[in-house]
């Protein structure tokens, strides 16, 4: 994945060339385990990395962030009675990823377990598609480009970790990890490849504009589960890199 690279790649650079933690070069404090007002320094510390990785941070050689692409993402989908089929989706740019709000953060230092409520105000997205299966019981293929727009949408992340050594260094690893992501509403657009095949594509496009909130209600355990593979993955990748020292420093 594209972030977890090069942020493997700062880390690597960084270990050659100092002993210095990788907060230290971002000019970033970490919050210390001891300190009573723990919660408050630990949303102060994600809102400045957020600020930092969406600008992006030149000398570690990390570019802005503020988009995220996923190569490739296959998936079964299932609307009730109104489509079935399996997607293949290809080069997922997701946009303004790194524009939200942290609302709340609740950590247990002793338990090494956490908290947080994030708000997006809206994402955008875009893909090529390659559908088979039904919709309405008739047989489609179609393929083509994605583009939507989503909005209001609230995620819950609950974590708990636990320490792991490997080479004589302990870090943080994920003991629990479970996510949860409502989208309030958004509109989409289908471009298919095939011109034969744009009344179906304006048939389920004007389906899901004219009733947004109802289909992401449907479509909620399809995003909830990519999300957060999306989301730990990244986590995983930062997690394997820094020890936990200097992440949870005394």
């Amino acid at each position: 994945m594209k972030i977890a690279v090069l942020l493997f790649v700062a880390v690597q650079l960084i270990k050659a060339e100092t002993t210095r933690s990788i907060f230290n070069l971002l000019e970033l404090e970490p919050c210390h385990k001891n300190d009573p007002n723990y919660n408050d320094c630990f949303l102060k510390f994600i809102d400045k990395g957020l600020s930092l990785l969406s600008k992006g941070v030149p000398k570690l050689f990390i570019p802005p962030m503020n988009s995220y692409t996923v190569p490739v993402l296959a998936s079964n989908v299932t609307l009730e009675n109104i489509a079935t089929g399996r997607a293949v989706l290809k080069d997922i740019k997701i946009s303004n990823i790194l524009k939200l709000k942290v609302i709340d953060v609740k950590v247990d230092v002793d338990n090494l377990s956490g908290e947080i409520d994030v708000f997006h105000p809206k994402l955008t997205i875009a893909f090529e598609y390659d559908i088979d299966g039904k919709l309405l019981e008739s047989p489609i293929h179609i393929q083509g480009l994605f583009k939507g727009k989503f909005t209001d949408i609230n995620s819950n992340l609950k974590i708990k970790f636990k320490v792991v050594e490997r080479n004589g260094e302990k870090y943080f690893a994920f003991d629990d990890f479970k996510f949860k992501m409502e989208v309030g509403g958004g509109t989409v657009h289908l471009d298919p490849t095939n011109p034969e095949e744009r009344i179906i594509t304006d048939f389920a496009q004007n389906l899901f504009n004219q009733n947004a909130e109802e289909y992401l209600k449907l479509l909620n355990p399809i995003y909830v589960e990519h999300g957060g593979r999306l989301i730990k993955s990244m986590a995983e990748a930062l997690l394997n890199l820094i020890p936990a020292n200097q992440i949870l420093p005394e």
